[in-house]
């Protein structure tokens, strides 16, 4: 936390001084709050830019702050239990690349599946859903459904008290500084920037998640407001198709047309003759991967190529510390390297442990090989085409100077886990 525990304050006190006495700071909140003297300050708005794109964050005072927090773990723990296991956000224990894994798990065991006389059938039918907004979206106006289902997680059997009762609506729904800073009311939106907002965009859905988890012999997952559904029936995968549009609208929410997908998911990519409004595809994309028909993961397009383009701006600084061509190759390659190491967090690519511990598309992973080793050959001697191969093979890169192999990564933690027995996972 650095400078920030003393920097984030209230009046006189500050975040460390809190800590120090944290048991008298709690009592004192708890007794106030029980004796329904609290009252919320409104919350600040602020814009802030994250991955290149605008967020809308609340900022709190210190005691709401604390009190967010208590109400949030309240919360959290009182809905875990009613969650669907193909819930994938937000979860302890829980990575958000695991919805990729488990698709490409549920394609390996349905493709090539056979009809009774023995023929292989045809592909997958996979959507792929957007809630529009959906963190600016969720009602939170008194009609919202979001407090029955509030009240009911935290009091199941019984109205919750009504001065706790005006603490947890605080919370869901704070009030915030207006444009002459007076307090308002939001009637849409949960407040991100606080734990809370994290709760709400599992307990929201929950619904729906339950309702196309239980679709048998389907594959269901939700990571927040991005939603995959897949069956091997056309007629099954309309019908949950329906089910979605119904429940978001239900809930007072939009899908997003624009991100919307259907998916016909065969090797060949061919068109389906039982859907035509599913697109042919080889591959389809979850969360920034890829699941193909064959039942890999790899990662989409995009990262692919941040990933060659990380390689050449290190190699090419790497290089630049030496004119020896030879000690200059040694550099490049133990920086793309060090860079490509998942266990070396500080100067990893960010999708290194993809790489190493989830991309299975071993095409793929030798088609980085080659683009990495072009372009540190590139670097090298000043010919960023293939011809820079001709001075700087591929095997010397790796033989002579170590610049490393995905595949041969991929493929020695796959023999590795065959010796220890726990290889069943990754087969593909």
């Amino acid at each position: 936390m650095g400078r920030g525990i003393y920097e984030l304050r209230e009046g006189d006190v500050s975040l460390a001084s809190v800590a120090a006495r944290h048991r008298d700071v709690a009592q004192l909140i708890a007794r106030t709050v029980a004796a329904g003297a609290y009252e919320p300050g409104p919350a600040e708005v602020r814009t802030i830019r994250v991955g290149g794109k605008r967020r809308v964050v609340f900022a709190l005072g210190l005691v709401d702050l604390l009190v967010h927090r208590v109400v949030s773990d309240a919360l959290e723990t009182a809905i875990e239990p009613t969650l669907s296991p193909r819930l994938l956000s937000y979860r302890s224990g829980i990575p958000w690349w695991r919805g990729a894994q488990d698709l490409a798990a549920w394609v390996r065991e349905h493709e090539g599946r056979r009809d009774r006389n023995g023929r292989l059938q045809g592909g997958l039918y996979v959507l792929r859903r957007d809630i529009r907004s959906y963190t600016d979206t969720i009602p939170v106006d008194d009609a919202s459904a979001v407090w029955e289902m509030v009240g009911r997680a935290l009091s199941p059997a019984a109205p919750i008290a009504p001065w706790a009762w005006s603490v947890v609506r605080s919370v869901v729904r704070p009030a915030v500084l207006g444009p002459r800073g007076r307090p308002l009311n939001r009637d849409r939106g949960a407040p991100t920037g606080q734990p809370v907002s994290c709760v709400l965009f599992n307990l929201y859905l929950r619904e729906l998640d339950h309702e196309l988890a239980a679709v048998n012999d389907g594959f269901y997952a939700r990571y927040s407001d991005d939603i995959a559904f897949a069956h091997v029936d056309h007629r099954v995968a309309q019908q949950a198709a329906a089910a979605m549009d119904a429940v978001v609208a239900r809930l007072g929410l939009t899908l997003n047309a624009e991100k919307g997908r259907d998916f016909y998911l065969t090797r060949a990519g061919h068109a389906s003759d039982r859907w035509p409004g599913a697109n042919g595809a080889q591959h389809v994309p979850l969360l920034g991967l890829r699941v193909g028909a064959d039942g890999t993961v790899g990662l989409e397009p995009v990262k692919a190529r941040e990933v060659v383009r990380d390689s050449r701006r290190r190699a090419s600084a790497a290089a630049a510390a030496s004119t020896d061509r030879d000690e200059a190759a040694d550099l490049a390659c133990a920086m793309v390297r060090r860079a490509l190491d998942p266990g070396d967090m500080q100067a990893a690519a960010r999708a290194a442990p993809l790489l190493r511990h989830v991309v299975t598309d071993r095409r793929q992973l030798a088609e980085l090989d080659h683009r990495i080793a072009r372009e540190v050959a590139g670097v090298l001697v000043g010919d960023r085409s293939v011809r820079a191969f001709r001075t700087m093979p591929p095997a010397r890169l790796r033989g002579r100077h170590g610049l490393p192999s995905l595949v041969e990564a991929r493929n020695g933690r796959r023999r590795r886990r065959a010796d220890t027995g726990s290889g069943a996972g990754d087969r593909a």
